[in-house]
């Protein structure tokens, strides 16, 4: 696959969004990945977590960021999230699986190799081993997945590792796997569309364990729960 120019691109600047903050609604929802921009956070207070009623009673198609942003900006990483809300998304949509420890993480294979440095299933590692991986490893503007690029393509490799300088306002901290718990808090404003990943025995551990958090952070009105595979729903009904 060939695609991606021989030169680095910039990069945008993602916005800190934290419970106190509400997005800035823009009236272009296409991302900017060529000019990288600094905006000043917005302190108004936050907005409600709109329920999926609501979303569906909208006079407009739901812009809904699959991943944060795929194949535009990190996959399922702060960073991503961060840009698709500033953008003008209408929902979040995430994979969920658990950890060999235990943890709901927002990652999609099972496997850490596709977007991470490291090798080996999800289940190998704890929460605190996988969060350290820099989730952009793999990362390249518009271009998944490209594997035999110059190193100087891959724009944020190393950023979240401390290998390389981090670019005027990405924080390091926004480049990694995150837990579900963490995502929920940091986007108040949003609401979720999560897909529970495997089948069998890990996807029953891991619909319980989201059934918990949607339970502990009053989201039942607030997300959609899927599954390709149909005993993992029925369990999850």
């Amino acid at each position: 696959m060939t695609c991606c120019s021989a030169s680095s691109p910039s990069l945008p600047v993602a916005t800190s969004i934290v419970a106190a903050t509400t997005p800035t609604t823009v009236a272009d929802t296409t991302p900017d990945t060529t000019t990288p921009h600094t905006t000043t956070p917005d302190t108004t207070p936050a907005v409600e977590r709109p329920t999926i009623d609501e979303l569906l009673a909208r006079d407009h198609v739901l812009n809904i960021a699959h991943a944060g942003g795929d194949q535009i900006w990190p996959h399922s990483t702060f960073y991503a999230y961060d840009l698709a809300v500033a953008a003008g998304a209408d929902m979040l949509e995430m994979d969920v699986q658990l950890t060999g420890d235990g943890v709901l993480i927002v990652q999609h294979d099972d496997t850490v190799d596709g977007t991470t440095n490291g090798t080996g299933r999800v289940d190998g590692f704890t929460f605190d081993e996988i969060t350290a991986l820099d989730a952009a490893h793999w990362y390249v503007p518009g271009c998944w997945p490209c594997r035999d690029l110059p190193d100087e393509e891959y724009v944020l490799r190393g950023v979240r590792t401390g290998e390389r300088p981090a670019p005027d306002g990405v924080d390091p901290e926004t480049l990694r796997i995150v837990s579900f718990a963490e995502l929920v808090e940091r986007y108040p404003m949003m609401a979720f569309d999560i897909e529970i990943k495997g089948e069998g025995e890990a996807a029953a551990a891991a619909a319980a364990a989201l059934a918990d958090e949607i339970a502990a952070f009053d989201l039942t009105d607030h997300v959609v729960v899927v599954s390709f595979d149909d005993a993992t729903v029925e369990l999850f009904r």
